[in-house]
């Protein structure tokens, strides 16, 4: 579940995730992605993670991620909307995406982070 939350003048995501319902592998992936709330990373084309709970009961683990808000969408929300209009990319808009892709996953793996 997702959730756009206001704190004073700070508007930020909310996800949060029932680990029980996911396999070992996908659990690793959403406690590594948490992690990098606790590092410093911060990169020009990557959404800011600002903290994370790990909340235990005794039958369920779940698990929120907190992160700035992004007022324009994900990248994914933007290439649905592209399709939803039969709107095209033009090729220069595909490269610089996919260079800008290439560029966090190359920092977020030099701060030995796996996404």
């Amino acid at each position: 579940d997702v959730y756009k939350l206001q704190f004073e003048e700070i508007i930020y995501i909310e996800k949060q995730t029932i680990l029980n319902n996911l396999n070992p592998k996908a659990q690793e992936l959403l406690l590594n992605e948490a992690k990098m709330a606790n590092e410093e990373i911060e990169h020009q084309n990557m959404i800011k993670y600002m903290f994370y709970e790990l909340e235990k009961s005794k039958y369920v683990q779940k698990l929120k991620i907190y992160t700035e808000y992004a007022n324009l969408g994900t990248l994914q929300d933007f290439i649905k909307r592209k399709r939803e209009e039969k709107g095209k990319f033009s090729e220069d808009f595909i490269w610089y995406v996919l260079i800008s892709l290439v560029d966090v996953l190359e920092y977020i793996h030099s701060k030995g982070l796996v996404h």
